[in-house]
């Protein structure tokens, strides 16, 4: 397997922007990591392009705005790790020495209480019926941690902590407010022992 580097990044805003469909995004991200990678999009080989909810939102859609077709494209549906499993794809495409250049683009625009409940659960689905939404999940892999592990209340708390405090650094993150390990466990709460300040932001 050959050695992969990252030649350059891109964003969109992160806001609920309902005006703003999750293609238009996804262009704007695409454009600014081939501009920060200062390459020529034709020279693009494979792309990879993960999302969710806005079904037909895919490869094809954006890059032709950005003057890249007659490629090979992957669309990736995988929920949560569809940005991740994107990235592994051209990775592994460009470590294998099958493609020299690719592009891995996650995008999802989430602006309305239906269409985040898709996400969480199927409205016919037992479990949602009963209250396993991801932060129920989530708080009951929590206090299995807690139980085996020994992890602790402030352990979680760091992570929302370091992550506050990557978003005040970011320009594009939808919060820029650093907070404490003590102000994430007061802040209200969700699904013991996860709290509002552990969650994330609908977008």
């Amino acid at each position: 397997m050959r050695e992969v580097a990252v030649l350059g990044v891109g964003q969109s805003m992160f806001r609920k922007l309902p005006n703003r469909s999750a293609e238009s995004l996804g262009v704007e991200a695409a454009s600014a990591a081939i501009k920060d990678a200062g390459i020529n999009p034709r020279d693009i080989r494979v792309a990879y392009t993960s999302r969710l909810i806005n079904a037909g939102t895919d490869s094809q859609k954006i890059l032709k705005e950005v003057g890249v077709t007659n490629i090979e494209m992957v669309n990736v549906e995988n929920a949560c790790a569809g940005g991740s499993t994107a990235v592994r794809g051209v990775w592994k495409d460009i470590a294998s020495g099958m493609y020299d250049l690719g592009i891995a683009i996650g995008v999802e625009s989430i602006h309305t209480t239906d269409q985040a409940g898709k996400l969480i659960a199927a409205k016919e689905d037992l479990e949602a019926e009963v209250g396993m939404t991801m932060p129920a999940k989530f708080a009951l892999l929590a206090r299995r941690q807690m139980a085996e592990c020994g992890v602790t209340l402030e352990d979680f708390a760091r992570v929302s902590v370091k992550n506050h405090h990557h978003g005040s650094l970011n320009p594009m993150a939808q919060y820029q407010k650093e907070f404490t390990i003590e102000e994430v466990l007061n802040s209200r709460m969700i699904c013991d022992p996860i709290t509002l300040l552990q969650c994330c932001p609908q977008t």
